[in-house]
């Protein structure tokens, strides 16, 4: 059986509770894993459910599938974030030629005081990449969530004059606020204890999903 889409939520019946402690708990944590067996529904939980409550509540969710090994796991997240990126300010302030997630994120514009939530259905395809993906992965994604600036980053800020530095720039170097869901087969958890060193976070925050009785 398929996954619901976000416009079959009228059809998406049993769940209201589920979806209602989902986003509480969303609002509060910077990255949630929810986790339960194979095809007890959360990819309609999250298509169906949460997507349009999230959207009405000032979120922008953006889907991640990272189901191609042979793009990297970075390249798949640049693509779902390209029609929000403003490529004219990420030039500015880039630190350097191949910017960081953090960098994209925070050139992206999702609308006034709208979070933007990314979404990583079917997690576990994150391990069907190769590890210098994964590391590359954890390594940027820790900055985004662990609310770190780069290295990088803090050097730029460090380098410029007080005075020189402008309303836009200290903007650029204010901290991102964006919310994160791993949607992991509960069989797979364990493997998540991989990315503990840059994401440490990542088994604090679960949500587990049962069958529907």
């Amino acid at each position: 059986s398929r996954a619901f889409e976000a416009a079959e939520q009228q059809l998406f019946h049993g769940r209201t509770q589920e979806i209602k402690d989902l986003f509480k708990l969303v609002k509060v944590e910077r990255l949630v894993v929810l986790f339960s067996k194979s095809g007890m529904g959360k990819s309609s939980l999250l298509n169906a459910g949460l997507n349009p409550l999230l959207q009405k509540e000032y979120f922008c969710p953006i889907s991640i599938r990272l189901q191609n090994p042979n793009i990297s796991i970075l390249q798949t997240i640049d693509a779902a974030l390209k029609p929000y990126i403003n490529f004219q300010k990420l030039a500015e302030f880039q630190a350097n030629n191949s910017p960081t997630l953090w960098e994209k994120l925070k050139a992206c514009d999702f609308g006034d005081r709208i979070t933007p939530i990314l979404i990583f259905d079917q997690f576990e395809e994150l391990f069907n990449h190769t590890q210098a993906d994964k590391t590359s992965f954890a390594e940027q994604m820790g900055d985004v969530v662990n609310q770190h600036l780069p290295t990088e980053i803090q050097a730029q800020l460090r380098n410029t004059p007080r005075r020189q530095r402008t309303k836009e720039m200290l903007e650029w170097h204010s901290l991102l606020n964006i919310r994160v869901i791993f949607a992991i087969r509960s069989d797979r958890m364990s493997e998540l204890h991989e990315l503990t060193t840059d994401l440490p976070s990542i088994l604090k925050n679960r949500f587990q999903l049962h069958a529907l009785n």
